[in-house]
């Protein structure tokens, strides 16, 4: 009997044995076809136009995988190497629609240029914004930027990014770049991160998620906390 007809079988029982064995097995699925997710994320690095770190992508192709572990039917006619990419590339891209497209860099540079407006009581010339802040931002590209700002600042519910989710779970800081607060942690750490925060999962189904036991999860959260407002004090 080969790894997924024995997974299969396991996920039929309901007993606490059962049930173990279940995750132990689907966790060895994701160690066979992490291989896929890390594809996923580097062709997604590659073509991404805004700053979204590998490390973050890889963190959503890993759930994406998860999630395709979890999901597939090797009764259904379709190979797992058919299937794995698709099931990742749906979670990359969903993670992707809720990330701010409005890099730090720019958002610093239309709030200097508004305090000039308002500073000169009037919307200041290329000439004028040159001369004060020693940099232009071409008039059309400055309506097109403020438009996907607002878009995306009106577009987000509560709690839709990870930085949003760390600010209302009582980390302090907002920061412009959800991959500043991934910075140093591993792979199960990031998986636990943004299932917990970016995901809103509860800590018992972060543990059914990867494997372990809620009391574990616990801890890292813990421990995790007191490095999330490191990071995010440090990037804000």
């Amino acid at each position: 009997m080969d790894l997924w007809q024995r997974y299969a079988v396991a996920r039929r029982g309901r007993s606490p044995k059962k049930l173990r064995e279940s995750l132990e097995l689907r966790n060895q699925l994701v160690e066979r076809y992490q291989h896929l997710a890390e594809a996923a994320a580097r062709r997604a690095a590659r073509r991404i136009p805004f700053g979204v770190e590998y490390e973050e992508l890889l963190s959503h192709a890993y759930l994406g995988l998860i999630d395709a572990v979890t999901r597939f039917d090797p009764d259904r006619g379709i190979g797992p190497n058919t299937y794995m990419p698709t099931r990742i590339h749906f979670s990359i891209t969903d993670s992707l629609r809720k990330l701010d497209t409005v890099s730090r860099t720019v958002r610093a540079k239309l709030k200097k240029r508004r305090a000039l407006s308002e500073q000169l009581g009037h919307e200041p010339t290329d000439d004028e914004v040159q001369e004060h802040l020693g940099f232009v931002i071409p008039a059309v590209q400055i309506k097109s930027l403020e438009a996907e700002s607002d878009s995306s600042s009106k577009g987000r519910g509560r709690g839709d990014t990870l930085r949003d989710h760390v600010a209302d779970r009582h980390t302090p800081q907002q920061v412009s770049d959800c991959s500043e607060l991934l910075r140093g942690l591993d792979k199960r750490e990031r998986l636990v991160v943004m299932l917990y925060f970016m995901h809103g999962y509860r800590m018992k189904e972060v543990a059914e998620t990867i494997g372990l036991s809620e009391s574990r999860v616990s801890q890292m959260m813990t421990a995790l906390r007191p490095r999330l407002k490191e990071n995010a004090a440090r990037a804000a």
